[in-house]
């Protein structure tokens, strides 16, 4: 099988709290914050603007915050939204994934 090559340009996260909830339950609140913080060496958080807010409103999804996520992913063109609810997104065009997959994602990257 060949071996997918990835920057950190490929990821969008969007719920950062799935991946510290992930890390948290198998290694403890300070290590999994001590790991999100390398990961945000790598990886940008998105910042919400009024604009973004006001664009999720028109969504009229069930669930106001995976409106807000998606929105936010689409304005910087996300490839993946990483979350617990992947169903939430499904008629989404942006892949939602879950923090297990996204986590075995990252540990093939390459520089």
């Amino acid at each position: 099988m060949a071996q997918m090559r990835l920057s950190s340009t490929d990821f969008g996260i969007a719920d950062a709290a799935s991946p510290l909830d992930l890390i948290s339950a198998s290694l403890g609140k300070k290590a999994a914050r001590d790991h999100l913080k390398s990961m945000l060496r790598v990886f940008k958080p998105a910042d919400v603007t009024a604009s973004h807010i006001h664009q999720a409103l028109d969504f009229e999804w069930d669930d106001f915050e995976d409106s807000v996520q998606y929105v936010v992913g689409e304005s910087f063109s996300a490839n993946y939204i990483v979350t617990g609810n992947v169903m939430d997104f499904a008629t989404g065009a942006i892949l939602a994934i879950t923090p297990e997959r996204f986590l075995k994602t990252i540990s093939i990257i390459e520089d």
